[in-house]
């Protein structure tokens, strides 16, 4: 087999296909809102297989890391008050949190709302080498 043959190869994921485990060997629904902030409303909370998350979510977009098979817990929550993120404030802010159904490790989420630019990290970092930049004037 040459280069372009293993490359083209799907990886191993990490997290490998556990559907077939019964319920209980899963983390509770309660387990996993019990953990959610004061600020959090719950909207919904799901298990289902990643393969269903990615097609729902993602449009099968593939993350190879994680088996198609792999329960998943995803949670849908608002923040009526806002979220901070690592990159901004969202204002009025709903977000999707994917954990692992048996570990509770944390696989992704995605935040919308109303977004405000001036909270960005990147924004902070362009206003502070701009005004580097020009306080020699």
């Amino acid at each position: 087999m040459n280069k372009l043959q293993q490359s083209n190869n799907k990886p191993t994921p990490t997290l490998a296909g556990n559907k077939d485990l019964s319920l209980d060997r899963f983390i509770s629904r309660q387990n996993v809102i019990g953990k959610l902030p004061k600020t959090a409303r719950l909207i919904s909370a799901d298990i289902k297989s990643w393969g269903q998350y990615e097609q729902e979510v993602l449009h099968d977009t593939h993350l190879h890391d994680v088996s198609q098979e792999r329960m998943v817990w995803v949670v849908k929550v608002a923040y009526p008050d806002g979220i901070s993120t690592r990159g901004g404030f969202f204002d009025n802010a709903t977000q999707l949190a994917v954990v692992d159904a048996q570990t509770a490790q944390y696989i992704t989420s995605m935040t919308t709302g109303d977004y405000r630019p001036e909270t960005s990290p990147m924004y902070r970092l362009k206003i502070a080498s701009f005004n580097e930049n020009n306080s020699k004037w």
